[in-house]
């Protein structure tokens, strides 16, 4: 197997180059392995860390906000290579850091996690719980310096490679929200036993169940204080949906162009097919869409950078990108008809795996009530037609 050089401009605009290549000369062509894996292998994240794409992303620690160019690029690639590994590896460059960085354990393991040589994942959700991480019955226990954790976790993504798992659990009573923490639990403890879910789709995110009976870990892998669990979880999300966004872009954009391509080339009498009208709107209307979210993606990343986004922010650019992701994989499969249903183009794949981006790290119904939630009256309240409507609205 040929190996992309490490690169020797560490800077971020070196390291994005090197991210580029590597998709483009290697992962890209190993990609459909990692499907019929059902999991992205380590040593992934290993040529990925011996680039310096980890330590890139991270420069100074995962404290500070880090180089969101180079997120981006390396989701952009991972998306355009596989959703299901994109899942995956997600995981690894976002919560994984963000907790270590909060724990003794992590500056013990940093520069493994820099080298791809530990990988993490991130469990939250449970049979009863869906999105809403409140209602967690995983448990973590007191036993003199460390705590016994207990409990089950479904949809674990990046199984494959984690030596690591980043547990949400309760650590105090039950109706408090400042009972929640968060622990980085080794998956090769003893009482810890995975489950793979037979998946439909984005095979290569490597999903599987997580069980806990009585695994005992050291303070050392508490992430931040006891009681922190639940804020520093929505931190984690709100990354996780951010880089959901990005990757429903590359996978609108790969859509679109997919569609473009065969519809210059497919002729119906003597008119290529991306002439007829029928065909035509649909495009437009695709790009439209596209162009939309690129620039709300843009005003997220934007408020991320500068530490003011917000979980309905996050909501919102994760809601349209993966909608319109869906929408372009959608229209690409009816503009290429029989032929996108074949394996030949590999558009039938993205199309079965980006629709879990409208589930996965919250489904659209979670991110619409957390955008409802956040609706208040802005800069136009004093209007008189806004103001005419208050005053309606009170009226018996």
């Amino acid at each position: 197997m040929a190996t992309v050089a490490p690169t020797t401009d560490r800077g971020s605009a070196g390291v994005r180059a090197a991210v580029e290549r590597l998709y483009r000369d290697e992962l890209r062509a190993e990609a459909p392995q990692w499907e019929r894996d059902a999991g992205v292998p380590r040593s992934v994240f290993e040529r990925l860390g011996a680039i310096g794409a980890f330590e890139a992303r991270w420069p100074g620690g995962a404290l500070g906000q880090g180089d969101f160019d180079v997120a981006e690029t390396v989701v952009r690639e991972t998306a355009l290579a596989s959703v299901g590994a994109c899942i995956a590896l997600g995981t690894h460059l976002e919560a994984y850091f963000r907790a270590l960085a909060r724990c003794e354990y992590g500056r013990a393991v940093w520069d493994d996690a820099l080298a791809g040589r530990r990988v993490g994942a991130l469990s939250v959700t449970e049979a009863t719980g869906g999105s809403t991480p409140t209602t967690c019955h995983t448990v973590a226990d007191r036993s003199g310096d460390g705590w016994v954790l207990s409990g089950h976790k479904h949809y674990v993504s990046n199984m494959r490679a984690a030596t690591d798992c980043v547990v949400f659990a309760r650590t105090g009573d039950r109706t408090d929200l400042t009972s929640f923490t968060l622990f980085v639990v080794p998956l090769d403890a003893p009482h810890v036993r995975l489950t793979p879910h037979r998946m439909s789709a984005a095979r290569a995110s490597a999903t599987a169940m997580l069980d806990m009976s009585g695994v005992q870990v050291g303070d050392e892998r508490r992430v931040g204080r006891v009681g922190s669990g639940l804020m520093l979880l929505l931190e984690l999300l709100r990354a996780e949906r951010l880089g959901a966004a990005c990757a429903g872009l590359a996978v609108a954009e790969l859509c679109l162009e997919t569609a473009l391509a065969f519809a210059d080339r497919r002729r119906i009498g003597d008119v290529p097919l991306r002439l007829h009208q029928a065909i035509a709107h649909r495009l437009a209307n695709v790009a439209s869409e596209i162009a939309a979210g690129r620039a709300l993606l843009a005003e997220s990343l934007e408020a991320a950078r500068n530490r003011r986004i917000t979980s309905a922010e996050a909501g919102q650019a994760k809601l349209v990108l993966n909608r319109v992701a869906w929408h372009a994989a959608d229209e690409a499969m009816q503009v290429l008809a029989g032929r996108g249903f074949t394996e030949e183009t590999g558009l039938s794949q993205i199309w079965r795996d980006i629709r879990i981006g409208r589930i996965g790290g919250g489904t659209d119904e979670v991110q619409l009530e957390l955008i409802a939630q956040s609706l208040r009256p802005g800069e136009l309240a004093d209007h008189p037609v806004v103001v005419a409507a208050a005053e309606s609205g009170g009226m018996a």
